[in-house]
């Protein structure tokens, strides 16, 4: 009981999620990056807390709360920011815009148009892409 109150009040102090959320059918790619997740694992090691990173690139749509810019992972609504105290909470690192990362991506991107540039940006290896 007494945990299940603290999981409860830091989801509402944090606000990283949206029950709300609905992706959009369209998306300017000027508002949206590429990054990886990164959060401090509560895994038990003999060094203490670890930091882990995920291999996979996800694209998040810009956001602004408050005057503080903040990333939404597009498809669910996921709610991150560029750090955080909290174990096993993600936060975004090595931000990229996507029109950096990916050139020709169109101005207004489909939704299922980003599924396919997503599995691009994910399938490239030291800037080339792999042979299919």
């Amino acid at each position: 009981m007494f945990g299940k109150k603290k999981q409860n009040k830091r989801e509402e102090t944090l606000d990283f999620k949206n029950n709300d959320y609905k992706m959009k059918d369209i998306f300017d790619s000027d508002n949206l990056v590429v990054a990886n997740l990164e959060y401090i694992s509560s895994e038990a090691t003999p060094n203490g807390p670890m930091v882990k990173r995920t291999t996979q690139k996800y694209l998040f749509e810009l956001i602004y709360e408050n005057d503080k810019i903040r990333y939404r992972e597009i498809f669910t609504g996921f709610i991150a920011d560029t750090e955080n105290h909290y174990f096993d909470l993600p936060y975004v690192v090595n931000i990229v815009s996507l029109k950096e990362q990916e050139p020709t991506v169109a101005k207004q991107v489909h939704k299922y148009g980003l599924l396919l540039v997503l599995n691009e940006i994910n399938t490239k290896k030291e800037g080339k892409e792999l042979t299919r």
